[in-house]
């Protein structure tokens, strides 16, 4: 009886144990599964949105359809109004366009001016990226979304003038789609990539094209290099996504230059600012209060001008101090050290290596922060001063520049007078050589001039005239330095 007793609990707990098993195996199959889910989930969002090519794989026929399907849902079309003193203008207008083409005349009757640009969205509720000047002093903006006929009415989150990056906002009851960052540093010149905007007011437009160019420097527009593409960008365009065969953003279009040559913002320069543009509404960035250029000869950058109370007064920098190293980082030209200075926090004190009359020298420099740009053309120059022509038939025409003059035409003011090129006749010499309004000249023919008739004096008939000329980069506040030759005919 006893051994029937044992047997029947051996068989109960023997089943008791295979249930337990089974339950345990069950708990976590069940485990793994949602484990296996909650993977496939995020590799699911880890993957690019089209297949990436592999070396040597012809592009798929479609690839640019796929694109068109994935982007142009995220693209949106911006117009902006604003009163201005101007006379007639065409229906549509991209302010970054005027740095290429001259705009027309002015009108003493304040009218309305009508700008279109694009933008696209990086948030589901409605925020979106696009141009700091697509939106840049404007009385209303204005978004239409592609699959509505509704304008809605966006306000700025954040932009910053040295980058040419804007953030703006709409308000939406419903999800929006999202266009996807990539990485404008695995770029490389050959790549297939499509331009998506607005030109001309025509919405929601797709072209093609390849990298032409990376690490591309426009001194006059951009604190930094740009992609170029020879996919066409056209007024209304700006602020529109550049992208690749993954259906990523690579780059922000901006400008095209001219017939074949357009340039684009990196994307990776882009995420940079976007933080500070979202908390803050502008990024803070390092200045000491200097105009400097680069030195004809040696490596650093050569300071100019000393603007009064500020961390370069206070710190002892004086007029022709080459810069070397600032914040322990080397210092090749004036680019390296204005990207040093602005990339350094505000308030920091770093060290600064600078040479003086041969001598090396070194110092504690405590950074400021550096003030969005202002309308530094404020007063209407009252006297030119006597024209000057240079001899010839080169081309130019010129004035000497006096610090009241310099500041009533957007320059910052330098220690001495200096001839200043008023204009430059189509098809001259000059013209040909890219010798531009506002450059000051420095030298002719290695000889130091002051004065346009000294420009004159200086210049030769039988031979190739050189003219070193300092050119003002507006979006970094610096001259640069620039060597032209020109022939007299």
């Amino acid at each position: 009886m006893l051994k029937r007793k044992e047997g029947i609990g051996l068989k109960m707990f023997n089943k008791a144990y295979k249930f337990s098993a089974l339950f345990i195996f069950s708990v976590l199959l069940v485990l793994l599964s949602s484990a296996g889910m909650l993977f496939y989930q995020k590799s699911i969002t880890a993957r690019p949105l089209i297949k990436g090519l592999q070396p040597g794989e012809p592009l798929p026929a479609d690839i640019f359809i796929k694109m068109a399907k994935i982007i142009n849902p995220t693209v949106v079309n911006i117009s902006t109004s604003k009163t201005n003193n101007i006379g007639p203008f065409p229906h549509f207008h991209d302010p970054f366009f005027d740095f290429f083409f001259t705009p027309p005349s002015s009108s003493p009757k304040p009218k309305p001016l009508y700008s279109l640009g694009t933008g696209f969205i990086i948030r589901s509720n409605g925020l979106i990226l696009t141009n700091t000047h697509v939106v840049n002093k404007t009385d209303t903006i204005q978004v239409q979304l592609k699959d509505s006929e509704t304008l809605y009415t966006a306000k700025v989150i954040g932009k910053d003038i040295y980058t040419d990056v804007a953030l703006i906002k709409i308000s939406v009851n419903r999800n929006l789609p999202t266009a996807r960052l990539g990485k404008s540093s695995q770029l490389q010149v050959g790549e297939w990539v499509a331009a998506f905007g607005n030109p001309y007011g025509h919405g929601h437009t797709m072209t093609k094209g390849i990298v032409s160019a990376i690490n591309r420097e426009i001194d006059e527009l951009n604190l930094f290099p740009f992609l170029q593409t020879d996919a066409i960008i056209n007024p209304g365009n700006s602020g529109g996504p550049l992208v690749n065969t993954r259906g990523e953003v690579v780059g922000i279009n901006t400008a095209m230059h001219t017939q074949g040559i357009s340039f684009a913002i990196p994307i990776d320069n882009v995420k940079v600012v976007l933080k500070d543009l979202e908390s803050q509404g502008r990024v803070r960035r390092g200045f000491i209060g200097i105009q400097m250029a680069q030195h004809s000869t040696q490596k650093g950058a050569l300071i100019l001008e000393v603007v009064p109370d500020t961390p370069a007064e206070k710190a002892g920098i004086k007029t022709k101090d080459l810069i070397t190293s600032f914040n322990n980082k080397k210092i090749t030209d004036y680019k390296d050290l204005f990207k040093a200075v602005a990339s350094t926090p505000v308030n920091h004190t770093v060290p600064m290596e600078f040479i003086r009359n041969g001598k090396k020298h070194r110092i504690d420099i405590t950074v400021a922060e550096r003030k969005e740009l202002s309308a530094e053309n404020t007063e209407k120059p009252s006297n030119y001063g006597k024209k000057k022509a240079a001899p010839f038939d080169l081309g130019i025409v010129m004035v000497t520049g006096t610090k009241k003059w310099m500041k009533s035409i957007g320059l910052p003011p330098l220690n001495r007078h200096h001839p200043i090129v008023t204009e430059v006749k189509p098809g001259s010499p000059a013209a040909f050589a890219g010798i531009r309004k506002k450059d000051i000249i420095l030298k002719v023919n290695g000889w130091q001039v002051q004065t346009a008739r000294e420009v004159q004096r200086r210049l030769s008939r039988n031979r190739t005239n050189t003219l070193n000329i300092l050119r003002y980069r507006p979006y970094s506040r610096q001259y640069i330095n620039m060597i032209f030759q020109l022939t007299a005919r």
